[in-house]
């Protein structure tokens, strides 16, 4: 059996297990060994790690990653201090300026063990099935706690060719919300494909259109297509479609519907990426600021107000994007 060390524990000092810690010596085993026997069966041109790599597995939106015994530890003997988890979330959950130290550190360190964990599909994969690409799923590219997780593991996925892959993705999953679910969604979509698309270990940005947990009842099939293509306007080169979530019990036919509008769609779709290949985004960004660790909004960036005004016809874009001008916030001018 799976032994209780290797799951994580969140914030509130619970076990959760189907989610494992990044630091526990079972935990990386399996993973390489899981991931060896997929990869050696199919031999895929592409294999994506989901959430298994993801900073806030638990706490959505807090800080994270992991508060087990070993975790908080080892983040200690780092920092040349002796915390408990009670004592480290203190710091962290503050927003004063006098903690903003450990909440690099803490950050920085959550970077550290996710990518050591991503090596272990980098190491399966250059064991047995060598040509086949690794991506990386980047769940809302607005929290600024990932710091430059995106970016290392990206180098540590790079293969033969030297690259890696990344599939922005996350919110908007039903047709409920068509403007501002999707515009916040592709502001975030935006941000990633400017950030990581630059980066020299990264070969491709997948969009990933979400329709979870039910894929075959919440979205329209057009809908679905004026998203993809939005998505490639935004940055993206390549569309994946989130498959075979097996505790939904849908039937594979369920996704009929999707393959068979893509394919009446794909001659527009292809060219909708190859006319905005190479492009940048024009208009107008909201500055975030230079240092939020010292802020209480230092988890992620509030793009609500981006939205909006793209709801409104503004031209909006994205600070990573080397936009033409920017407006600032509250928050932009505390930082």
């Amino acid at each position: 059996g799976i032994p209780d060390d290797a799951w994580i524990v969140d914030r509130a000092g619970r076990l959760r297990k189907g989610v494992f810690c990044c630091t526990s010596p079972f935990a990386l085993d399996f993973s390489y060994r899981k991931a060896k026997s997929i990869l050696a069966a199919l031999q895929p041109e592409s294999y994506w790690p989901d959430d298994d790599l993801r900073n806030m597995k638990t706490d959505w939106g807090k800080a994270g990653n992991c508060f087990c015994s070993r975790c908080v530890r080892m983040f200690g003997e780092r920092a040349g201090r002796t915390y408990t988890r009670e004592s480290l979330l203190a710091e962290l959950d503050t927003g004063k300026a006098a903690d903003a130290e450990t909440r690099k550190a803490w950050c920085a360190f959550n970077a550290e063990t996710l990518d050591a964990y991503a090596r272990t599909f980098r190491r399966a994969a250059d064991e047995v099935s060598p040509k086949t690409r690794l991506g990386i799923q980047a769940a809302c590219s607005r929290f600024t706690a990932n710091g430059d997780l995106m970016s290392r593991i990206l180098e540590t996925f790079a293969g033969l060719d030297g690259k890696a892959g990344i599939r922005p993705g996350g919110l908007h999953y039903t047709d409920r919300e068509m403007r501002g679910d999707l515009l916040l969604k592709l502001v975030l979509v935006a941000r990633e494909a400017a950030r990581t698309g630059r980066l020299a270990a990264c070969g491709q940005v997948c969009y990933e259109v979400e329709n979870w947990p039910h894929i075959g009842a919440l979205k329209s099939p057009g809908g679905m297509m004026a998203e993809c293509a939005l998505a490639l306007a935004a940055g993206c080169d390549s569309l994946a479609l989130y498959w075979g979530a097996d505790q939904n019990g849908e039937a594979d036919e369920t996704y009929d519907f999707w393959l068979d509008t893509l394919a009446k769609w794909k001659p527009f779709l292809l060219s909708v990426r190859d006319a905005f290949a190479g492009t940048d985004l024009a208009g107008i960004a909201l500055y975030h600021g230079e240092d939020s660790w010292a802020t209480d909004g230092w988890i992620r960036h509030d793009d609500s107000v981006v939205s909006r005004l793209a709801e409104n016809g503004l031209p909006i874009s994205v600070t990573e994007a080397d936009s033409e001008a920017y407006f600032l916030n509250e928050r932009a001018v505390a930082t």
